[in-house]
């Protein structure tokens, strides 16, 4: 059977949504991938039972930080069975290789962390470098590339250049990001996938990846 992962960002820690995505995932999901804003930490609330909650739904889950979430969480939550933080790093699940980072680009909007728009795009090519130069690999970021999935209520574009850059010169396969919950979709740029699930709600389908012929649809 074909391996499936369920895509979802921009949890925020909201109870009813993650134990949603908890009782959907099950039986229907083999990895998840979370593309950041995992928690509320920007508020003050504690991580702390949101990433205990992630880990005891026993699915694998890799999953990079938002605007929201704290970097020190990498470490923090480093020795969880079933979750993996990336921040310039890299995975594999189900053969393929999954390259993540976390946060922002430097912009008018709340961060507990920025990047450069030379680190984003410096950054993700040594680690793409150190995964052996994949092929048809996935990109997870927060931040969603520039002109794609990145249009606020008010019209301005909030996307990151030097993700665009990597992604117009890489060509990942699929590049998952999140944090502008108002543009949610998929976006065709060159060779690469964009999908952008939006803020996630417990009323709404989870979205989901199949692995082997990198189609995306709808949990039911």
């Amino acid at each position: 059977m074909p391996k499936v992962a369920c895509i979802v960002s921009d949890l925020h820690g909201h109870e009813r949504t993650l134990k949603y995505i908890g009782n959907v995932s099950k039986g229907k999901c083999d990895y998840i991938l979370v593309a950041g804003d995992i928690t509320s930490a920007d508020s003050g609330a504690s991580p702390d039972p949101v990433f205990q909650y992630l880990n005891k739904i026993g699915i694998p889950i890799v999953a990079v930080l938002g605007n929201s979430d704290r970097l020190e969480f990498i470490e923090e939550y480093s020795n969880l069975e079933n979750l993996r933080l990336l921040h310039f790093d890299w995975d594999i699940i189900d053969s393929i290789k999954i390259i993540g980072v976390s946060g922002i680009q430097r912009q008018n909007h709340g961060s507990n962390y920025f990047l450069t728009e030379a680190q984003f795009y410096h950054g993700l090519v040594k680690v793409y470098e150190d995964a052996g130069k994949p092929t048809d690999f996935i990109l997870m970021s927060h931040a969603p590339p520039y002109g794609f999935g990145d249009i606020t209520f008010d019209g301005e574009h909030i996307g990151s250049k030097g993700l665009r850059k990597f992604d117009e010169i890489y060509s990942p396969k699929i590049h998952i990001c999140g944090h502008v919950h108002e543009d949610s979709g998929t976006f065709n740029l060159g060779k690469t996938l964009i999908i952008n699930p939006g803020i996630q709600r417990p009323d709404q389908p989870i979205l989901f990846l199949n692995l082997s012929n990198f189609k995306v649809g709808y949990i039911p």
